[in-house]
């Protein structure tokens, strides 16, 4: 994301606060639910699979999103590479001056890396070592994918970040991860396991001893403060997730300045909610952003300790101060 894209989303956001209007800043976008892997934390793999938006129908609402102040677009999925169009997907949201990511798990990426081109940052997922992220992936090919992606993507030149969801499975491997991130001259994002509407159970065998996840988190600190530039949580969202399951408030500000879109059109205010007061969501196809944003429901949540809302709430209540005064330092030197 350029520094001026950084500065027009923060500006997004606080309209959003100081007017109490409603502005999709941030999007998570799945552009489909079908997988390649079989993550056991998460469901969407098994279907049923809802039909996708044509990628005119994501043109369309693209430009609505840039009309109505999206300055941030992460493409997810499911594998949104499976999706042969992605490269005109991205290309075109690009075009429209919104910085654009994309979550994957390493599929095709090296064979269609001149796609990705006008990425600002691809995520890619990783686990842990080669034999605990195949199991966890449930793909006996999926680490040599990834790392063969990672390659891929640094050979582009565009930014890398290794994604871990931490399960009871992975606790021991921080530094690995970590040093994984040091190699690629990237960064990793360490995300807590949260039993989710996506069908995972609680019973699945991935939920951490409390305990141990602390020590983990606390391992992340130490290593944070010796490799800050491959670390991507803040101290301040490490802070926070450290007394997993249970999290301090903050006030969530999904379906206010963040939003999800489905692969076929369905606007969601956060996907890792514990629950909506009513399922009946409004669909982008029948509608524009403004109109469904108005009739989304409200957000019931415990809180959840993902990096990416997390940061959001922290700028919109004001928590971080210091990167603002890092923005003007920057622009006081130009």
């Amino acid at each position: 994301m350029k520094l001026r894209q950084k500065i027009s989303a923060g500006m997004g956001i606080y309209k959003s606060i100081l007017l109490k209007k409603k502005i999709p800043v941030a999007v998570r976008w799945e552009l489909t639910f079908r997988c390649t892997n079989r993550c056991q934390y998460c469901s969407l793999w098994k279907g049923p699979f809802p039909h996708e938006l044509t990628k005119d129908e994501i043109f369309r609402i693209t430009d609505d999103l840039a009309r109505s102040g999206t300055k941030r677009i992460s493409l997810s999925g499911g594998e949104p590479m499976l999706r042969a169009d992605v490269g005109e997907i991205i290309n075109y949201i690009a075009g429209k001056g919104i910085s654009v990511s994309m979550n994957t798990d390493g599929v095709m990426v090296a064979d269609r890396a001149s796609e990705l081109q006008a990425l600002d940052l691809v995520k890619i997922s990783v686990d842990g070592d080669e034999k605990t992220h195949n199991f966890l992936a449930g793909n006996k090919n999926s680490y040599q994918q990834a790392v063969s992606a990672a390659r891929a993507v640094r050979n582009i030149g565009v930014p890398l970040i290794f994604t871990t969801t931490m399960t009871k499975y992975n606790l021991d491997k921080i530094d690995y991860l970590v040093n994984l991130a040091r190699e690629y001259d990237a960064m990793v994002a360490f995300q807590p396991f949260k039993v989710m509407y996506k069908g995972v159970s609680a019973e699945n065998g991935l939920l951490p001893n409390p305990a141990e996840m602390r020590l983990a988190i606390n391992r992340i600190i130490e290593l944070k403060k010796v490799y800050p530039k491959n670390i991507r949580n803040t101290m301040l969202s490490l802070e926070h997730i450290i007394n997993w399951p249970k999290f301090s408030f903050v006030k969530c500000r999904a379906g206010q300045i963040f939003f999800i879109i489905n692969p076929d059109g369905t606007l969601l205010p956060c996907d890792r909610a514990d629950g909506y007061t009513h399922t009946n969501f409004p669909n982008l196809k029948n509608m524009s952003i403004n109109e469904a944003i108005n009739g989304l429901p409200t957000v019931i949540c415990n809180g959840c300790g993902f990096l990416g809302a997390l940061e959001l709430n922290y700028i919109a209540s004001f928590k971080i101060p210091r990167q603002v005064v890092k923005v003007l330092d920057y622009l006081t030197k130009k």
